[in-house]
């Protein structure tokens, strides 16, 4: 949580512009998968996957406790495992910040630019395939 060890050095990882905002959440989480499993020391070949819908629904929940998430892969993984002598049996993969939604007009000039824009999505024509697979 803000103002502890743990929030200071995940801050620290995360590149200038996730900074410059995540540094107000209240929570900094740092997401790791353990590439193995425990019981029988296989390669576990879904735990990014598993690490994601942990995610999302730590995301859901967020909402329903009026708090907002954000996901970043905008920070230094491999600072992070240094700092946290995280082994090479697991994999630093993202970090997320949860906290109250902030006053955009806080925000420096070229944020507060990017935060007020009209969001757009992909078509999922864009994103899906149907009988052949496009690159």
């Amino acid at each position: 949580k803000k103002g502890d060890d743990t929030y200071d050095k995940i801050l620290s990882t995360l590149v200038h512009w996730n900074q410059q905002w995540a540094g107000n959440a209240g929570v900094l989480i740092l997401n790791i998968t353990k590439n193995k499993f425990t019981h029988n020391n296989k390669p576990n070949a879904t735990c990014e996957y598993d690490l994601g819908q942990a995610v999302s629904f730590m995301a859901l929940e967020t909402v329903n406790q009026d708090l907002f998430s954000h996901q970043m892969s905008g920070f230094d993984a491999e600072k992070a495992a240094q700092i946290f002598d995280i082994g090479n049996d697991y994999n630093v993969v993202s970090v997320i910040a949860i906290g109250y939604y902030g006053d955009a007009d806080k925000l420096p000039s070229d944020m507060l630019e990017s935060e007020k824009a009209e969001r757009s999505r992909k078509n999922m024509e864009n994103i899906t395939f149907y009988d052949e697979f496009q690159n």
